[in-house]
């Protein structure tokens, strides 16, 4: 993973909605909507709209690819999409960040840079598990 694909990752995660983000289905949505991704709660009164996904079968799509099941693929898209929020993305990208800081220091054998970044590895991976 290169570093331009983490700094372009990390911008992205500061500019998008804060998170945690939910997926929400019916009753609480537009007869349109077969599911939308919320911000902040999961208390669709209180929460804001991330993204929506349109029901196939009333946006006039279904019948263009009939042996497609957008229900699933909505429903899995939604579900990612809400478990990458920024904050997700930016434990990631510091875990990616520290590993390769404590490759190249084994590398270059440098013992104390790879105690140092092993360590900031372990708080990057531990950051991540009290993120699941």
């Amino acid at each position: 993973m290169t570093n331009e694909l983490l700094d372009r990752l990390e911008e992205l995660a500061r500019k998008a909605t804060p998170g945690p983000w939910f997926t929400l289905d019916q009753p609480w949505l537009d007869s349109d909507l077969e599911t939308q991704v919320m911000s902040g709660s999961p208390d669709p009164h209180i929460s804001e709209p991330i993204c929506d996904f349109l029901d196939a079968s009333t946006a006039g799509v279904e019948d263009k690819w009939e042996d497609h099941d957008w229900s699933a693929r909505n429903w899995a898209n939604a579900e990612f999409i809400s478990a990458a929020d920024p904050q997700t993305i930016l434990a990631l990208t510091a875990v990616a960040r520290a590993a390769q800081d404590h490759l190249n220091a084994a590398d270059n054998e440098d013992a104390d840079v790879a105690v140092k970044s092993w360590q900031a590895l372990r708080a990057s991976l531990q950051a991540l598990q009290v993120r699941k």
